[in-house]
């Protein structure tokens, strides 16, 4: 397990210290690995979110591939990539790049900073989420459909889609926890505790302290 860790085979780490410690104890730093990939222009995204979304949908994976043809570790179909790369071959010759994490990583962070800016997201890691995963298209219709009365937790349970209910509340958990992994604070946990909508927050990409949460969970 700690070979995997060190060695940036954060898949493998993440499935080892899933078998051993099914109950979610286990090691942080195998459960939520930080590997040493890098996007090919650079963090500009906090990584906690990046790795939160990643977690999520490839668990470190960087051959990983759903049956609705997403690729890569940010699960990126090959349409949203050419979208945010304004490159149309992402659609067919180029779409096997998206198993390269360097790449994989660029277009995902360019898409999180895409929907981030949009006038209807305003920052908000909730509708980002739902967006990612739901497509901005279905974010909006939701929206549209549902009286969630502007209460952030009742507009998760209001969804119709299952998966985007569940998927929008593992990338805030994981996110929580990388913030934690980094020594840094979770504005976002803290406005939902308030009742507030979890807006973004800048925190940089330097941990500050990270041995504390490195060790075995009780």
């Amino acid at each position: 397990l700690g070979l995997a860790v060190r060695n940036n085979m954060a898949s493998l780490a993440l499935r080892l210290g899933q078998q051993l410690y099914p109950d979610g104890g286990g090691f942080d730093g195998a459960s939520y690995p930080i590997p040493f990939w890098t996007p090919s222009d650079g963090f500009r995204v906090d990584r906690a979110l990046i790795y939160a979304l990643i977690r999520q949908e490839s668990n470190f994976n960087p051959k990983a591939k759903s049956w609705a043809g997403a690729r890569g570790l940010m699960q990126l179909m090959p349409s949203t990539a050419g979208f945010v790369a304004r490159d149309k071959t992402y659609r067919w010759e180029k779409r096997t790049k998206l198993y390269t994490p360097e790449i994989n990583l660029h277009l995902g962070q360019k898409y999180i900073e895409i929907l981030l800016k949009d006038e209807k997201i305003k920052g908000d890691l909730f509708l980002m989420a739902a967006a990612w995963n739901g497509g901005p298209g279905n974010l909006n219709k939701w929206r549209r459909r549902t009286d969630y009365m502007s209460d952030p937790l009742f507009f998760i349970e209001s969804l119709p889609s299952r998966e985007t209910r569940i998927f929008i509340e593992r990338v805030l958990s994981n996110l929580w926890i990388y913030r934690n992994r980094f020594g840094q604070r979770t504005p976002s946990l803290d406005a939902i505790a308030a009742g507030e909508w979890p807006v973004y927050v800048e925190l940089g990409q330097q941990a500050e302290e990270m041995a504390e949460s490195d060790g075995p969970r009780n």
